[in-house]
């Protein structure tokens, strides 16, 4: 869907845990999926920020994160 979005001034912000969820049983993989799509939204040219924080993404952890994604999305100008 990234490849086939028209591009636009959409932003974006993602971010991912080092110890985000990771699984073989059903190959499970947050953080890869997070940064494979960060990537896919840069190729293509949106603005996008984040990056891999050293914590994993249950709720204390990614609501300390939420501020700075908030700033990213809505900069205060």
């Amino acid at each position: 869907m990234i490849e086939r979005s028209p591009l636009s001034k959409q932003r974006f912000y993602v971010d991912w845990g080092r110890y985000d969820p990771r699984r073989t049983t059903d190959e499970l993989d947050v953080a890869g999926f997070s940064a494979r799509v960060r990537e896919r939204l840069v190729k293509k040219g949106f603005a996008v920020s984040g990056h891999a924080w050293n914590d994993g993404s249950t709720v204390p952890l990614w609501a300390a994160r939420a501020l700075t994604a908030m700033k990213e999305l809505w900069p205060m100008r």
